[in-house]
């Protein structure tokens, strides 16, 4: 199985050339590119996309995908909230995104989904979902491209049903899935249509946190309330494998099990310390070489 790894690492910085160089060096070949952070990744800007493609092709790299916004005016494309006067342009904004893809040669946009609880007025909003990613989706199709909802809920699983026939999948985070009922369950559930993975640890535990947070202590100015907030939020996902508490070798043969064939694709949390980014790629690595040979 082919690994990957978002740039949503590099977030805080332009992509360049520079930050595929660490990757490639770390042993990943293969990216997504986090569109999700407006600044690190200009869609809209065919000069910064062209360097970006070129800078792909030097390096004998692959991009696997792009995370499309899922914030502010973007919150329509999401499934979050309710249908908005913004809905006409952020489809525009989708397409966008995929004429990127296809320029970077890429296979899958991912969207974020919301749950079926969020409105009051769920069934509604699924006809207006099913409406707006039915032109997404179509317009995808043109492209080659590959829709991947990042959920495995209800909501996402009916809005597939109703997408039979179009380039629409999941994309399977294994944190959130962890966090919000189980990881194996969510990958029980994703099975049938799961196109992707954003592979992150999480725990759930309170007061453990002091190591991960530790990285960051140069950029905090109030440690005590920088930890207090840590424990009133009580978890913490995007972390490298065995950073948290997931069950990689049970993870890993599930995926065995269910013959999924796409890419290996870690979803770390964004940092700006260097020596962090070393870690986390390196861990990245070598928690994939650990729970497949465990799992054997």
């Amino acid at each position: 199985m082919d690994t990957g790894i978002s740039t949503w690492l590099f977030a805080d910085e332009k992509l360049s050339k520079a930050h595929l160089e660490q990757i490639k060096e770390a042993g990943i070949d293969r990216i997504e590119v986090a569109g999700d952070i407006f600044e690190h990744f200009r869609y809209d800007d065919r000069r910064h996309i062209d360097s970006i493609a070129k800078a792909v092709r030097d390096l004998d790299m692959k991009v696997v995908s792009l995370h499309a916004p899922y914030k502010d005016d973007f919150r329509s494309l999401s499934f979050r909230g309710k249908a908005t006067d913004n809905t006409d342009w952020a489809i525009a904004e989708s397409r966008k995104m995929v004429d990127a893809l296809d320029i970077l040669r890429g296979d899958i946009l991912v969207v974020h989904c919301g749950h079926k609880g969020d409105e009051p007025n769920a069934d509604a909003l699924l006809d207006v979902v099913t409406r707006d990613y039915a032109q997404i989706a179509d317009y995808c199709a043109e492209k080659n491209v590959t829709l991947a909802v990042e959920s495995q809920d209800s909501f996402t699983l009916e809005l597939l049903g109703r997408l039979a026939g179009r380039p629409v999948g999941i994309t399977l985070d294994t944190g959130h899935a962890y966090l919000r009922g189980g990881l194996m369950e969510g990958l029980a559930a994703a099975a049938p249509h799961l196109v992707h993975l954003h592979v992150t640890d999480a725990t759930a535990r309170r007061g453990e946190l002091t190591d991960w947070i530790a990285s960051y202590k140069d950029r905090i100015t109030d440690w005590e309330r920088a930890l207090e907030l840590l424990e009133l939020r009580g978890s913490v996902d995007h972390l490298a494998p065995y950073e948290g508490e997931i069950d990689w070798p049970q993870f890993a043969g599930g995926l065995d099990e269910i013959g999924y064939e796409g890419t290996f694709l870690f979803e770390v949390r964004n940092t700006p310390l260097p020596e962090r980014r070393r870690q986390l790629l390196a861990r990245a690595v070598a928690g994939y070489r650990r729970m497949f040979s465990e799992e054997e």
